[in-house]
This record gives C-alpha cells, structure tokens and sequence, in this order.
C-alpha cells in the first residue's frame, strides 16, 4: 500500500495500483501526523484508521482519528484541544489499540484509547521538546523519547516511568538502536548510548547528514548506522563488544604461589643450612674466567691486561658480596621469585609432603623444608652470578653514567614484561634506583610480575601503567587481603621513569625496573648483549669500580711508554694482550684528569697507530686514534689531555705538554714529591726524563715561594 497527500488532498492506492482511498477534506487530512505505522483498526469494523490534527489557531485544533471505511474519509473522534508534538498507534491499554501523544510545550505524554477517552498523563521536565516514539525501554511496548539541547526524558509506555538524563553536547536527532539503547546526533558526531546517557560507541561527523536510520543490512545478526548525506550513505557498525572485567594476564595468585614464609637473609629469622652469608671468592672467579671474561673480551675493542682483568673480579666480588647491590647476604628474593614461577608452572616438588600443594603451604625454608631452602639459595646465587643478569641489572636498573641512560625504555619494558606473562603466565622483573635520583642510596630487588594494565587505550597513548607483583618480601597469607602493585609513571623522561606501589614500601626508593633473568629473549632481540651493552658495561665497571682507567695501546713498529699527571709511571702487562706485546701497551687504574705525556719509539721504520682510551671518574673522557709515520730510533712525545669536566671530551696534542715547574713559587709540593720519586726510579716527570739536577731545580724554585 501507498500513499500520497497534498494540501488536504489524500489518496491511497493498493499493491496492485488500484485506488482504495480518495478524501478531500482539509480539516481531516491537512495534517497528517504519521504514514509510518501505516492504518490500524482501532475500533475493529476492518478498516484502517488513521492519525491527523490540527493546528492551534484552529478551533478544530488537536489530534483525530480519522477512519478510512467505505473509500472516503470521516472524522473518528478528535482529542484535544492541544496541539500535539508526536503521535502514534500503540498497544496503549492490556494490548488494545489506541494512540500515545506527546505535547510540545506542556513536557506531557499522553494515552488515548480506541474511543478517544484519556487514560492516562505523565509529567516531564522537557518543555518545547521534539520527540519520537519507539520501543527503546525493552518490555515490547511503544515507548517515548523527547530530548531538548542536552536533555533527554524517556516515557516507558507500559509502567510510564520517567527516564531522565543529559549527554555533552546538544542533541540534533534521536534514532532507535535496539533495546535500552539510542543513537543521538550531535553537531560533532553520531553516538551510541545507553538509558542512563553513558556513551557506548561514537563516530565523528565532519558534516551534518540529512537522515539517520539504522537496522541489519547485511543479516549477520548485528545492526548498522545508515548515515545520509546529500550525496551519500555512510554505513557505520558501533564496536559495543562488552568490556571484559580486568582479569590478570595470568592465574597466577600470590596468595597461592607466593611462598608461606618471606625473604630472608643469612642472619634473619630462619637459619639455612649453607652458608649465605658470603661465597668463596674462588667460586666467583671461576665463573668470572669461564663465562664474564670471555664475553667482556669478546665484546669490546679494549685489550685487558691480566691484572686489570683481576683487579675488575676482585672489586666486583666485593661488591656483589658487600655492596648495596649485596646479592649474597641481604636476601633470596631472586631465588625465591625464579623458584616461585617454577612451582607454578610445574608444581612444587613430588619430594613435599602430600598435603603440601603449592609454594603458599611451605611454612619456612629450614627443618623438614631445608632442601626448599637450598634450592632458592642456589637460584638465587647462580642467577645473580651470570654475567648476562649482571648487565641487565647495571644497565637497565642502576645505571652510572649518562652514556648508559640511553639504552633504558620505560614502555619496551611494560611491553617485554606483558608478552612474557602472556606467554607464560609470568615474568621475572627487576627493581632498582637510578644514581641520577638517588646518588646516595642504591638498591636492587626481583618481583614476579602476572599482570600488566595501562591507564588509557594503548601504552603509546597512557601516561601510568600498573603491573600487579608477587614480592617475597611478604608471605603468601599477606596477599589473602592484601596486593602489590607497581605504579609505573611513563611520561617521565625515558631517563626517569617513576616506580611507586601505593605507597606501600617502595615509594621513591625504586626508579626502575625491567625485564631480568634467563627468559629475557627481550624486545631487542639478539641484540640485548651485543658489543654496545657489554662494552658500556666494561666501561661502567672501570669508571666506577676501579676509579677510571687510562689505556693506549699500539702497533709495530713501534713501543710506548706514557706518564700520568702526578708523574706515575704507566704499566706494561707482563704478557701479551690479544697479540698485542706488552711494550705496545700501557694501563693506568685509578686514572686522575689532566696531561698524559706518551713518548713513542720507533724500532723500525714505518706507520703506526695509537688507541688512547679514558674515562675519569666524575670526569672527562678521552677516545682518539692517532696515525703517524716514524722511523727506528725516532722518538716522538704527544699528549693526552683528559678533561675534568665530565661533559668534555679529551684532546691529543704534539709534543710535550708541559716542562718541569721551575719557576719561582711555581712548583706544588706534589711537584716535588713527583720529581724526587721519577729519579729514584730513572723515570720520567711531566714527560721529561728526571736528573739529580732537575730535582735541584724544582726543590729551589719551591722554597722561592
């Protein structure tokens, strides 16, 4: 069936083309209100009614069902004297047909029954509204939707319970989605919301469309946005996927798979049968030639002399084994968090008791439980021995020097620590306070990580992200009401990512943390322990733990020897260097700043080249190559100027840098003592080879003063 009406003019015609239907009548068809709902029978004589009104300077004014029997047009009865917003056929009263009304300027919402008597009013707060009427509540009756600016108002027309909320921006249009949901256009887009205007799913609009309609245009089961422009139809599918709970990552539950007893030390409450106190330092060195040597020679240009080699095991042993970074007596945290993950992949050993099921029934790590004890110190003390681990805890946790900050990345490490819990259900993290915030006061500590949340929609867009932790510092009966949780402020500058816990215990005692132990195949790959980190690293450890270092090394057909600022004599290695003679090589631990005279000789004719390589501690650094052609007996002076400042690099001069201080008052007592112990040693100072008469002179010239 079909229709058209102009100007009072009404005509109806059939499927067929026949016409069922011819009026002429101004006064019932002028206005017509609504052809959507077609014609229903209302007073049940098998023809359609339909709806119409007139408008307020009318004194026939309000709405009127017209019935349409016989082919003519006659006046049914007239309700009013209002003119009426919205109109429409409703199952109004126990599922007989009537009419809903809404008024524009009164905020009512009206029923009407088959006969036009009222049955009943409900009351708005939304005056000179607009308003459509469509089953949005979801109790399979005609509800009401009137909306003015922001406000919105639903009627249901079952219970006629009122509805009212406000959305953001003013409201252009309101369309049906689907049960207790809407779609509202607004200037700046077409929005999803619910009955209480929560926002679900929105898309922009760039201008305003001419109509908006929705339904399932391609039968998958799922309704569309038809969106039409002048020019074109947009169809739009809103993403209203319910939001899943934030579930961890992984079943992991410290309450259950943390261990029943916290970190301890070797003098703490329990008393482990094997001594954690200290290691003996020959089991360190070992594990330092078989694996840390070869891999610092391996990845670095500088040649190590045997002692500089000894002297790097010595003091790291020492502060492995005493430092803030002591990780031999002051806890397990390591061993307990890899043994933790163990047990819950695999379950807890099959030598326990039966009733003990998992990490949280194990009371303590001594008596009938010592060989749990054992098997964390072993943990702890293999994996905080290897060479790899030690890197990731200097670079990525502690850092020394600002060469190294670099190679930190708040966000790749929430990202490595997510895909390593995603893939099995936990990940290994380390904790540690960066020297550039807390200079005085370092420290390190291991978490098992088994959630990770971001504040926003995507880690590259969220300023905080939160990784939920199993610390050992806790027994597992903490975790039964209690939880920790990192704190992870990644709009600091990538040097100084801010870690906290609520405020419960790490606070600003902690400034970083990454992915450590042996599952770090990590973000960058193969390249987690390529030349760059572990030669940063040696450098780390030169600088900082023995003092700075001076190196400079050669090639034939030359042979060096060099002079540090306070008249110290460089070494020689006792032997070869990776090929290098040690006449080619000298070294200088503890190096100060200042001028390097370096005297090379030739024993043969022809080019050499000469590495110098420095870094001072809380000073300069200096790395130059120097070629240069010599012949045998020739001997050339440079020097070697390293910086104070630590933000300046060094410099390579001809020729000496400075004479003997022989001018009155110029000599320091330091000069003195420099001069006096060159020529006991037939050496040299300040470059220049020392006799009994230059000691003379620089004595003189200090008592001028």
């Amino acid at each position: 069936m079909s229709t058209t009406e102009n100007a009072g003019y009404l005509t109806v015609w059939d499927d067929d083309g026949s016409s069922q239907l011819e009026a002429q009548d101004a006064d019932l068809i002028e206005y017509t209100v609504d052809f959507t709902t077609g014609f229903k029978d209302i007073d049940g004589d098998g023809a359609g009614e339909l709806l119409s009104f007139q408008p307020p300077d009318n004194d026939k004014r309000g709405l009127q069902v017209v019935d349409t029997s016989g082919g003519e047009a006659t006046l049914e009865w007239r309700y009013g004297p209002d003119e009426p917003l919205k109109a429409t056929f409703a199952d109004v009263d126990d599922g007989s047909p009537g009419a809903l009304v809404a008024y524009t300027t009164l905020g009512e919402v009206r029923a009407v029954d088959a006969t036009g008597s009222e049955l009943w009013t409900t009351d708005t707060d939304l005056s000179d509204a607009e308003a459509t009427m469509i089953d949005v509540v979801g109790d399979d009756t005609t509800d009401i939707v009137l909306w003015t600016g922001s406000d919105v108002a639903i009627v249901d027309g079952a219970s006629q319970d009122v509805t009212e909320f406000s959305i953001d921006s003013s409201i252009r249009s309101v369309t049906d989605y689907e049960q207790e949901r809407l779609v509202v256009e607004t200037e700046e887009a077409v929005t999803v919301i619910d009955l209480d205007g929560t926002a679900l799913d929105s898309k922009s609009l760039q201008r305003q469309p001419s109509d908006i309609v929705t339904g399932d245009i391609d039968n998958d089961g799922t309704i569309e946005i038809i969106i039409g422009f002048s020019n074109e139809l947009v169809a739009y599918r809103p993403n209203l996927a319910p939001e899943e709970p934030p579930n961890p990552l992984s079943d992991f539950d410290p309450a259950i798979h943390g261990f029943g007893f916290q970190n301890w030390s070797g003098e703490g409450e329990f008393n482990p049968p094997h001594n954690h106190e200290t290691i003996a330092e020959d089991t360190f060195n070992t594990q330092f030639e078989q694996e840390w040597l070869p891999e610092l020679k391996q990845n670095t240009s500088l040649p190590l002399p045997a002692s500089i080699a000894t002297q790097i095991a010595d003091a790291l042993y020492e502060t492995l084994r005493q430092g803030p970074e002591n990780v031999y007596s002051d806890g397990h945290c390591f061993g307990m968090c890899l043994a933790a993950q163990q047990y819950f992949e695999n379950g807890v050993p099959d030598t326990l008791p039966a009733e003990i099921s998992a990490a949280a029934d194990i009371p303590r790590p001594t008596g009938e439980y010592a060989d749990i004890g054992g098997e964390i110190d072993e943990l702890h003390r293999s994996h905080a021995l290897n060479s790899n681990t030690a890197v990731e805890m200097k670079q990525f946790l502690s850092p020394n020097s600002s060469q190294n900050e670099t190679a930190y990345d708040a966000e790749k490490e929430i990202e490595a620590i997510r895909s390593a819990i995603k893939q099995n259900g936990t990940a290994l993290i380390g904790i540690g306070s960066s020297p550039s915030t807390s200079p005085d006061d370092s420290y390190l500590h291991q978490l098992v990580g088994y959630n990770v949340e971001v504040e926003g929609e995507s880690l590259e867009s969220a300023d905080t992200a939160y990784i939920d932790v199993y610390d050992p510092n806790y027994e597992a009966d903490y975790y039964t009401t209690n939880s920790q949780r990192l704190e992870i402020d990644i709009s600091q500058p990538t040097d100084m990512p801010l870690v906290n816990n609520d405020g419960k215990g790490y606070i600003f005692r902690y400034q970083r943390f990454a992915l450590v132990g042996p599952r770090r195949t990590d973000f960058r790959g193969a390249v987690i322990f390529t030349s760059k980190l572990w030669g940063d690293y040696l450098e780390n450890v030169l600088e900082n733990i023995l003092g700075g270092y001076m190196i400079i090394w050669a090639n034939s057909p030359v042979r060096i020897n060099a002079t540090a600022p306070d008249g110290t004599q460089l070494a020689h290695p006792d032997e070869p260097v990776d090929e290098i003679p040690p006449s080619e090589i000298v070294y200088l631990s503890e190096a100060p700043a200042g001028d390097y005279e370096i005297e090379v000789e030739g024993i043969g004719t022809g080019d050499y080249m000469l590495n110098i390589k420095s870094s001072i501690k809380d000073g300069g650094q200096i790395d130059k190559q120097v070629i240069r052609e010599i012949t045998e007996d020739e001997t050339q002076m440079l020097t070697a100027t390293i910086p104070e400042n630590p933000d300046e690099e060094g410099t390579i001069s001809e020729g000496r840098g400075s004479e003997l201080p022989t001018d009155p008052g110029e000599p320091t007592f330091r000069d003195v003592l420099g001069v006096i112990r060159a020529y006991n040693v037939d050496g040299r100072y300040n470059g220049v080879k020392v006799s009994f008469r230059d000691v003379l002179e620089v004595i003189s010239a200090y008592n001028a003063e």
